[in-house]
């Protein structure tokens, strides 16, 4: 029985609607076979771009050429099939080819250059704006090594933006990449930091942007204003929607032109599997080229034990060797498809690459400080109303002073922070919240510090618990490992002196479990999960016979929920904590944001705005396989190497103390994806809101 065009739309739709991956590809490809076997015709070219999008955002672009091709043979022979919606996302589909085709070297460069030609062709025809046509033709010249390259350049930023142009912020990191590539590094900084503040940001921006930023900083010798954008983009990064193998190259090469050795290594064995499985083989060879200017940078570290899946190697020496033969091997096949030989000079000038002569200091929260905050129960007197009372303050209190405690305020630069007298323990952590807004992470620690030690002296212990839990979330963002553990130590041990319902414990051992675990702290998780335990064991098999049977039934499957992560996060450190080897003493160490499960293409393979759709289409964009939580209770992983921290799997209940993004989350949807509709914002619950602020 065949379908009408509005059965035939509202499928396709569902399918657009599905996460990345060989399920949605599956389906993409009947339903377009369906369609063009038994119609009906008018939704033919609308299947075969969902066919096309999901190849190329499903990591597998290579496949997306045919139905393009099949796609350009339809306009070519029946263009009244194609509504308005289709116009455009046929058009678009263009940039994605071109994109694509070059990231491939066995993709012949007259194949390559015909499409170009054929595009601009297309374009000028149908009437349309040619930005996206010249940057085509750059994103191609940069990538031979054309010689007049900068002609292209300057073609494609003198073109006016229209409706088939890359997100404003997306053109304005690829300017400031290729400035700071070209030695241009002072102008590239320039971009960056006059990027106009009403741009809407992306699934990729801004922390392409912030990581040339970072090292930007750091060739000119400026470690402040380096570090500074570092954490923003580790920030930025933990929302991103691509493998982001530039970022998460550049973020690796300045931590170990930076000194920060033992973090560098981490962030290898972390974001190693790119090697092999980035989205594509430009893709792995980018992030090769990036291993081996680390390794260059890194002094002794040749026998460190390393674990990359995927890679033949057990130390960072075997690993730099491979990655070395491999990169030039990539780089030879492009060059042969090319004409030239850039990229193998790239490979060998990666070697050159030496440490900075401005060391790069990523402690966000000093443990030697916070050691000595910790209270007893004993001293504590709860102020009148309980410990969690919103009234009482102390009175002359100043900021550092001896009345909040030996508190470590590394790194806060912010001019508009108070200093003297110290403002209430509420309305810091109003200012920190602020901060995260202003995307102000390692000043929003600060503030998250301070007020712990107000609210210490208040003896409102319950809040200080969740004030050092917020600020040690935070410096794990941050990179900074060591601090964010002995800021847990800190906030679980206000926790229990308090009476915290053990539920809400839970959520906050759940969260540090992670870094403990990277910390060499398993056991200091583990020691509080041993009391956790018993708690919620007899809040399960309590009687309440006063207490109406609903109520007793949804506190029972609460406590039975806490009860489950504990034990699954105690499983999880266990298993991780004997494969474990402690770094060299004195030394920090941190895990950046991990890679989102699901892959997906470049920045530069956008996704269209589809104009109103006809009856049966749907605007929805499509969702993600990977969830998105850049400060939730543990960082997702797709891969796991032996010995690390695994995650709990998606939907798990210890997930998402806060599942929106901290920070990054003012951004809209990339360009990457049909911006129908805003991302997600920043959830306005907190750890806090369970304790009756």
């Amino acid at each position: 029985m065949s379908r009408t065009v509005d059965e035939a739309n509202r499928a396709v739709g569902r399918i657009r609607r599905m996460p990345y991956g060989v399920a949605r590809t599956e389906i993409a490809e009947q339903e377009a076979r369906r369609i063009e076997e038994e119609g009906p015709a008018e939704t033919l070219a609308y299947a075969l771009f969902a066919l096309v999008e999901s190849y190329v955002w499903g990591g597998e672009g290579a496949k997306a050429y045919v139905p393009f091709r099949r796609s350009i043979r339809l306009w070519d022979t029946s263009p009244e099939l194609f509504d308005e919606g289709d116009r455009h996302d046929f058009f678009w589909a263009f940039k994605w080819m071109v994109t694509g085709l070059v990231e491939y070297p066995d993709v012949p460069a007259t194949q390559i250059t015909a499409t170009i030609a054929d595009m601009e062709r297309r374009y000028a025809v149908a009437g349309n704006g040619l930005d996206a046509v010249a940057y085509a033709a750059f994103r191609w010249a940069e990538h031979t090594g054309d010689p007049d390259v900068e002609l292209a350049f300057t073609a494609w930023a003198a073109t006016p933006r229209d409706e088939y142009s890359q997100c404003e912020a997306c053109e304005l990191g690829d300017q400031a990449v290729h400035l700071a590539a070209t030695g241009r590094v002072p102008e590239a900084i320039r971009v960056i930091e006059t990027v106009p503040p009403t741009t809407r940001w992306c699934a990729t921006e801004p922390a392409d942007m912030l990581s040339v930023l970072a090292l930007a900083h750091l060739d000119q010798g400026d470690a402040g204003a380096a570090l500074e954008a570092h954490r923003r983009a580790v920030a930025a990064l933990a929302d991103t929607q691509s493998d982001m193998v530039g970022a998460r190259g550049r973020r690796l090469e300045l931590l170990a032109r930076g000194g920060a050795t033992d973090r560098a290594l981490e962030a290898l064995a972390s974001d190693g599997h790119l090697l092999v499985d980035a989205d594509s083989p430009l893709g792995q060879l980018r992030f090769g080229i990036a291993v081996l200017r680390a390794l260059a940078a890194l002094p002794d570290v040749g026998e460190r034990p390393v674990a990359v899946p995927g890679v033949p190697a057990a130390t960072v020496g075997e690993l730099g060797a491979w990655t070395a033969e491999r990169s030039r091997s990539l780089a030879a096949a492009f060059d042969a498809r090319n004409g030239s030989d850039r990229l193998v000079r790239e490979v060998e000038a990666a070697a050159s690459v030496r440490p900075s002569e401005t060391p790069l200091s990523l402690t966000v929260i000093d443990p030697a400080a916070v050691a000595g905050t910790a209270p007893t129960v004993a001293a504590v007197t709860p102020p009148p109303g309980g410990s969690s009372s919103r009234d009482a303050e102390p009175a002359g209190q100043h900021l550092g002073g001896s009345g909040a405690g030996p508190l470590a305020v590394a790194g806060h630069d912010d001019a508009s922070f108070p200093t003297a007298p110290a403002a209430p323990a509420d309305a810091h952590l109003a200012l920190a919240e602020e901060h995260l807004a202003a995307d102000r992470p390692a000043q929003a620690v600060a503030s998250y510090q301070v007020a712990a030690g107000l609210l210490d002296a208040a003896g409102r212990l319950a809040d200080a618990g969740l004030a050092w839990a917020e600020a040690a979330r935070c410096a794990d963002l941050l990179g900074d490992v060591d601090g964010s553990h002995a800021g847990y130590v800190a906030s679980t041990a206000r926790l229990r002196a308090a009476g915290t319902p053990p539920g809400l414990l839970t959520r906050v051992v759940v969260a540090w479990a992670p870094v403990a675990a990277r910390a060499g702290g398993a056991g200091d998780v583990l020691a509080v999960v041993g009391v956790l335990r018993p708690a919620l064991r007899s809040l399960v098999e309590a009687e309440r016979p006063e207490a109406a049977v609903d109520l007793v039934e949804r506190e029972r499957g609460a406590a039975r929920r806490a009860l489950a992560d504990l034990d699954d996060t105690a499983a999880r450190l266990l298993a991780a904590a004997p494969r474990r080897r402690p770094p060299p003493r004195g030394r920090t160490r941190t895990q950046p944001p991990t890679r989102p499960p699901t892959p997906t293409p470049s920045r530069s393979r956008s996704a269209p705005p589809r104009p109103t759709p006809r009856s049966g289409r749907s605007p929805t964009p499509p969702t993600r396989s990977g969830w998105r939580g850049a400060c939730s209770a543990t960082p997702a992983a797709s891969r796991t190497p032996s010995g690390a921290w695994s995650p709990p799997p998606r939907g798990s209940a210890s997930r998402g103390t806060r599942c929106a993004p901290r920070w990054a989350a003012s951004s809209s949807r990339c360009c990457a994806a049909p911006a129908s509709t805003p991302g997600p914002t920043r959830s306005s619950r907190s750890w806090r809101d369970d304790v009756g602020r």
